[in-house]
């Protein structure tokens, strides 16, 4: 049962640990997230930490069960999709006790990459790591690739499928 457990729980880190609510996004989610386009004469902000920092902080917060704050750091157009209570109660459901650990970051790159679930496709920077996943008897390590996103000078991270996240059906 262990080695179920775990496999869902790294099978859930290498797609940035995501997914959609059932229910209807909430005000304070809907206001978040801008559609107007930037004035010309704007400066963008940029990030005072490097991305490789805030995925490592996000793998942190999934290791301490810190899912409020993981969705808190998701990018903006993701959050309007995905209310945070119901985020936080999937996602316990799928990592619940696990213990993640980045190995290695392999290599950080730039690349255009789409926000599953908006249709937008956003310049960013992407992260290919090595983590391993313990939970009881079992540990596994895998490489992958995650994204973070500038979003006015923050990073954002996203869910690979926004429709995982229904409270109904996690």
């Amino acid at each position: 049962m262990w080695r179920v457990m775990v496999i869902t729980a790294l099978a859930v880190v290498l797609v940035a640990c995501g997914g959609r609510g059932g229910g209807e996004p909430t005000e304070e989610s809907r206001s978040s997230v801008s559609t107007e386009a930037p004035a010309a004469t704007d400066v963008p902000a940029s990030p005072s930490e490097s991305a490789t920092d805030a995925f490592e902080r996000l793998i942190d917060y999934f290791s301490k069960g810190q899912y409020g704050r993981a969705w808190d750091e998701m990018h903006p157009s993701q959050q309007a999709l995905i209310a945070r209570e119901d985020y936080m109660l999937c996602q316990a459901k799928k990592i619940g006790g696990a213990d993640i650990e980045i190995v290695d970051i392999v290599d950080v790159y730039s690349e255009d990459a789409p926000i599953p679930g908006t249709g937008l496709v956003l310049p960013s920077t992407a992260i290919t790591f090595e983590v391993r996943i313990t939970g009881g008897l079992f540990e596994d390590t895998t490489t992958d690739t995650s994204h973070e996103f500038d979003v006015d000078g923050e990073w954002r991270w996203v869910v690979n499928e926004p429709d995982e996240y229904d409270p109904a059906t996690c």
